[in-house]
């Protein structure tokens, strides 16, 4: 699945934009973004974040082909500085955290995986969030 292809993605007019080697979500703020101040709306930010938590599982894991349904069960968030202009967000995985999700996965056939995300801006950090997803097998 591709998630920039998803309706909602595609709202927002989210892009898939490489950046120093690394795959991002990206955005370029248009009126309709923004809040009462000026700056982009918390709720556009959240959303930009929420995606590339979903992209980076997704990339980590072959989650479509293994059958494996996954849904956010918790976020937290934390918003660093108002939003102007360009944003990206990129989403990881640690090692350790990857490798026993698919364990737990493979033994239980269900399991918990926390993304890490953070979106930028020119200015520097917007927001720095730590999605908790969980992932079970369908039958």
């Amino acid at each position: 699945m591709d998630i920039l292809s998803l309706p909602f993605s595609q709202f927002l007019g989210l892009e898939l934009v490489t950046q120093d080697g690394q795959q991002r979500v990206g955005l370029n703020p248009q009126q309709h973004h923004q809040n009462h101040l000026g700056t982009v709306h918390a709720g556009v930010i959240y959303s930009l974040a929420e995606i590339p938590s979903g992209h980076c599982l997704l990339n980590e894991f072959d989650l479509n082909s293994d059958n494996v349904l996954a849904v956010v069960r918790s976020a937290t968030v934390k918003y660093r500085r108002p939003a102007v202009g360009r944003l990206t967000a990129i989403g990881t995985i640690n090692a350790e955290t990857r490798e026993k999700f698919a364990a737990q996965l493979s033994e239980k056939g269900r399991a918990f995986i926390s993304v890490q995300v953070s979106v930028q801006s020119a200015e520097g950090d917007v927001l720095s969030a730590e999605f908790q997803w969980f992932g079970s097998r369908e039958s």
